[in-house]
């Protein structure tokens, strides 16, 4: 490991689940610490809280401090006594992700360094703009049957005020994915966004844009679309285009789906508003249990988009 793209998958799949496997001593050993960091430090804390109960002035003026103080002491507890568990997880998610990566013919980075990996995706009205904070992880980039794809992780966050508290307000977290294909005469802008009705475009205010008018009723129940151009738009918004933008829709759950057409390239934006690509349950033997093969359907899900798009090299929408 890792293995290389031509390695049949099946024969990746089973390497590293024997690597997997020789890791279990590890992932016995990260509960077992972690178990004695609750065992050891949470009698300390509570024998503490004794003394300081018995000791201190039980009024509201002392109450208040004592419990933002147990508060800090537990949430300290917690980061601590789960550390073992989180470092063993990191380790494991990377070494896989990036064996499942390379079989799909991409590489894979835990970390996106800089800032505005958002900024096209808000430019093109995907995700909100102007947010006051943003981070990303997982990124992945290559070319899967002949097509350039670069998808990453990334969490929008705005900062609202309420009299003297301030607290961080989540408006997008999910999966950011760009795709180049090879359909040149594609200059202008068509967007295809949740439904909303006409509020919706009115809050939007997408200047130059225009509602594009479908003969499809069950996609128009699910999608907006709206366009520079009626002509070019109706040209990628054919029947089985539509039929394939309904199937990703379920691939995720319904969750929120977001796509851009603009200039030859494809945007989409998918606010599943929790991570993905991460190592769950360790209670028992990782080669056994589904937390692998959930990150690899994940991972197959953008192989899936270039499919059932049919946005290959040789063909058009």
């Amino acid at each position: 490991m890792p293995e290389t793209p031509d390695v049949p998958s099946d024969t990746v799949r089973e390497r590293l689940d024997e690597w997997l496997d020789a890791q279990d001593v590890d992932r016995v050993s990260a509960l077992k610490s972690s178990k004695e960091r609750y065992l050891y430090l949470g009698p300390l804390i509570a024998l503490v809280d004794g003394l300081l109960w018995l000791l201190g002035d039980v009024t509201t003026n002392f109450l208040q401090p004592f419990i933002v103080l147990n508060v800090i002491a537990l949430a300290g507890l917690h980061m601590y006594a789960q550390r073992p568990i989180k470092d063993f997880k990191s380790r494991i998610k990377n070494r896989v992700l990036n064996v499942l990566s390379e079989r799909h013919g991409l590489s894979y980075s835990p970390q996106l360094f800089g800032r505005g990996h958002e900024d096209a995706f808000a430019l093109l009205g995907l995700v909100p703009s102007g947010t006051d904070r943003a981070s990303y992880e997982d990124e992945f980039k290559g070319t899967v049957q002949g097509v350039p794809l670069r998808l990453f992780e990334c969490h929008l966050e705005e900062k609202r005020r309420s009299g003297k508290r301030t607290r961080w307000e989540t408006v997008f977290r999910g999966l950011m994915v760009e795709i180049e294909f090879n359909v040149k005469d594609f200059h202008r802008r068509t967007l295809i966004l949740p439904r909303q009705g006409l509020m919706g475009w009115l809050g939007t205010k997408r200047h130059g844009l225009e509602r594009v008018k479908l003969e499809d009723p069950v996609f128009e129940k699910v999608f907006d679309v709206y366009a520079n151009d009626q002509v070019e738009a109706r040209y990628i918004l054919t029947p089985t285009f539509m039929d394939r933008m309904r199937l990703l829709r379920r691939l995720f759950k319904d969750k929120p789906l977001c796509a851009a057409f603009d200039k030859g390239s494809l945007f989409m934006a998918v606010d599943v508003r929790e991570p993905l690509f991460e190592i769950g349950d360790i209670s028992e033997p990782l080669s056994t249990n589904q937390t692998v093969a959930k990150m690899e359907e994940e991972l197959e899900i953008f192989e899936e988009i270039i499919r059932r798009l049919n946005l290959t090299t040789t063909t058009k929408i």
